[in-house]
């Protein structure tokens, strides 16, 4: 027994067949995604004590300036620029601090004195609906070609 999600002969039927069409619809895919995840973390309201929100945490704006975003054919991300946000230098030590300020934010301090906020899990958890139908609008159009 099994179940059979997409037919593999068939996307690469498909791709051999029209591999310009296959790609732009990848790049659609992934540029609608992501640009929908970045909707997520930029313009929902922002984390709060309390752990209400869902959205970047925002007090200077910093931590939202350091967000970027890459896509690409077959992957796309977005990410926390760490050198934007770097916890900064101990001046007694003279060294670097081993905790980065997005990652403490995100995931809360190792003792626990700070909760986490994970805006990106938020993000990635609610956009993850609508990225399927990205998804499925893809394959619908990768099928479609095949009929051409």
């Amino acid at each position: 027994m099994e179940i059979k999600i997409i037919n593999i002969e068939k996307l690469q039927k498909a791709i051999r067949r029209n591999p310009v069409a296959v790609r732009n619809g990848a790049n659609r895919m992934m540029r609608d995604s992501i640009n929908h995840l970045w909707q997520i973390i930029n313009n929902t309201p922002p984390w709060r004590v309390g752990e209400s929100g869902g959205g970047v945490p925002f007090a200077t704006g910093n931590l939202r300036k350091a967000h970027q975003k890459k896509i690409d054919t077959f992957e796309s991300k977005i990410w926390v620029n760490k050198n934007k946000t770097n916890a900064g230098v101990d001046k007694k030590r003279k060294t670097s601090s081993m905790y980065n300020y997005a990652d403490l934010v995100h995931d809360g301090t190792p003792k626990g004195q700070m909760k986490p906020r994970p805006w990106l899990k938020f993000a990635e958890q609610t956009g993850e609906r609508l990225i399927s139908q990205y998804r499925q609008r893809f394959l619908r159009e990768v099928v479609d070609n095949l009929t051409k």
